[in-house]
């Protein structure tokens, strides 16, 4: 678990990025996870990164809880926070960097 003060952090962090996954009406597929799990290895020429931010469209039918933890199981990281920034809905969420460089020397 977080604590505020590092959860506050890693809000402001991530508002400087853009999302780099969404979720729509579909819900949480296995393309999601794909998709999610690859945003934290840094693909399409970006940097592996410890937060990544998920973009809640407006038809997105499910419980955001129970979303946040199937990707959070699915990619071995930890939901963050559910965040409003600017009317868009963003899920937060967090893998230890040492974690991203195993995944990334397993993968290579």
């Amino acid at each position: 678990m977080f604590t505020g003060r590092q959860i506050k952090r890693m809000v402001v962090e991530s508002r400087k990025q853009k999302p780099r996954c969404h979720l729509g009406a579909n819900g949480v597929t296995p393309c999601v996870i794909r998709s999610l799990d690859r945003a934290f290895l840094g693909s399409c020429g970006n940097a592996p990164t410890q937060l990544v931010r998920v973009k809640v469209h407006v038809t997105f039918p499910y419980d955001l809880n129970e979303a946040a933890q199937a990707l959070a199981d699915g990619t071995h990281s930890e939901f963050v926070r559910l965040d409003n920034f600017a009317g868009s809905l963003c899920m937060i969420f967090y893998r230890a960097l040492t974690d991203v460089q195993a995944c990334v020397t397993q993968s290579a």
